[in-house]
C-alpha cells in the first residue's frame, strides 16, 4: 500500500511539470533551428515536431497544437514549478517530529488528502491567477510532507 502512496505523490509532485506545456501559450517564432544541405533552410522548433510526426506517420491530425490558455514567461512557468518546493521545504522538520508524535500514517494519509485536494484545484486556480496557482502550489507542497 505505501508503494502505491508514494506513487501517487511523486505523480502529484511532476503532473504540472508535464501540463504546463499544454497550458502555456506558445510563441513559434521564439526558438530557431537551422538544418538541411549546407545550412540553408531555417525552420520553428514546432514546425520541426509537426514534421517529423506526420512523416513518421503517427497522426493525420492537423499540424498545428491547439494554442494554449496563458501567457505565462518562462520565469513564471519556473516560479509556479517551484513553488510547490517552497511549502515542500517548510515543513520537513516539523513534519518528521509530528510523525513521531502521532504516526507516520496518519500523517501520510492526511498530507496525501491535501495534496490531493491542491492539485483538483490546480485548473480553478490558475484560471484565477497565477498568485492563486502559486500558493495552491505551496500548500499543496506543505501536504506532500
Amino acid at each position: 500500500m505505501g508503494f502505491f502512496g508514494f506513487a501517487a505523490s511523486f505523480a502529484m509532485r511532476v503532473n504540472l511539470s508535464i501540463a504546463i506545456v499544454a497550458m502555456v501559450i506558445t510563441n513559434a517564432t521564439s526558438s530557431h533551428v537551422t538544418y538541411g544541405a549546407n545550412n540553408e533552410t531555417e525552420r520553428t522548433c514546432p514546425e520541426l515536431l509537426h514534421q517529423v510526426v506526420l512523416d513518421r506517420n503517427l497522426t493525420n491530425a492537423t499540424t498545428h497544437a491547439p494554442p494554449g490558455e496563458f501567457n505565462w514567461s518562462s520565469e513564471d512557468q519556473g516560479t509556479i514549478l517551484g513553488s510547490f518546493y517552497w511549502g515542500y521545504v517548510m515543513l520537513q522538520i516539523p513534519g518528521g517530529m509530528l510523525a513521531k508524535r502521532i504516526g507516520g500514517k496518519w500523517l501520510f494519509g492526511f498530507g496525501m488528502l491535501i495534496s490531493s485536494v491542491f492539485t483538483l484545484l490546480t485548473p480553478i486556480a490558475a484560471r484565477f491567477g497565477m498568485g492563486f496557482l502559486v500558493a495552491c502550489r505551496v500548500l499543496q507542497g506543505l501536504g506532500e510532507v
